[in-house]
């Protein structure tokens, strides 16, 4: 992705990586067992030599989830208009539902919600605070059976939001014995040095699981 090799020969070196958890709405709407996960992956990098501290976003970066949402919704309703409009008979009833949610949405409400956003956009630096990676839970908890469909993405949209790239490193099991993630969330242009901290955290996990 980095369009570089970024294998265990990386440069990046403990004492360079700044690490945070996220403790916005993310972080409680997800299960008992996948926070214990994530934290269980901190206390490891922490004893691998990373620095490891807690975000706690002020109210303004409230409600990142359903900030998105709106957004999403609304400017999905646009695209999607001439489709709802003259074809909602071979729309599914979960995207007919979405575009009829996103199409009631008020333009001042749409305007008050990406203004909202942008302002948060324009404070990155103050919701990172000296971390160079906020981390969260990957999903609120284990994938959900297949007739369950594909699960809540929740967990990532405040970083689809706010322009983060982000990416996820497996952190051990759920009670069932299905895999769970760490999500790792970065500045927005720090990509290279991003992947590169990755490499590093997911050698950190992989050799403290073995």
């Amino acid at each position: 992705m980095a369009g570089v090799q970024l294998g265990p020969k990386t440069e990046t070196s403990p004492t360079q990586i700044r690490v945070s958890s996220w403790r916005g709405q993310e972080w409680h709407g997800a299960e008992s067992y996948a926070v214990a996960a994530v934290e269980a992956a901190l206390e490891k990098l922490a004893i691998a030599g990373a620095a490891v501290g807690r975000v706690t976003p002020s109210s303004d970066f409230d409600g990142l989830i359903d900030l998105q949402k709106l957004i999403m919704a609304r400017e999905a309703a646009g695209d999607l208009a001439h489709e709802h409009l003259n074809h909602r008979d071979q729309l599914s009833d979960t995207l007919a539902g979405f575009l009829d949610e996103g199409a009631s949405i008020s333009a001042d409400s749409y305007r008050s919600a990406v203004a909202h956003a942008n302002d948060c956009r324009a404070r990155i630096d103050e919701l990172f605070g000296d971390a160079d990676i906020l981390v969260a839970p990957a999903a609120p908890g284990e994938a959900p059976a297949f007739e369950e469909g594909t699960g809540s993405p929740d967990m990532s949209r405040a970083w689809t939001l706010l322009d983060l790239p982000s990416l996820t490193i497996p952190c051990g099991k759920g009670p069932s014995g299905l895999p769970l993630g760490i999500q790792l969330a970065a500045r927005p242009g720090h990509d290279r040095v991003f992947l590169g901290s990755a490499v590093w955290i997911e050698q950190q996990l992989q050799s403290a699981a073995a």
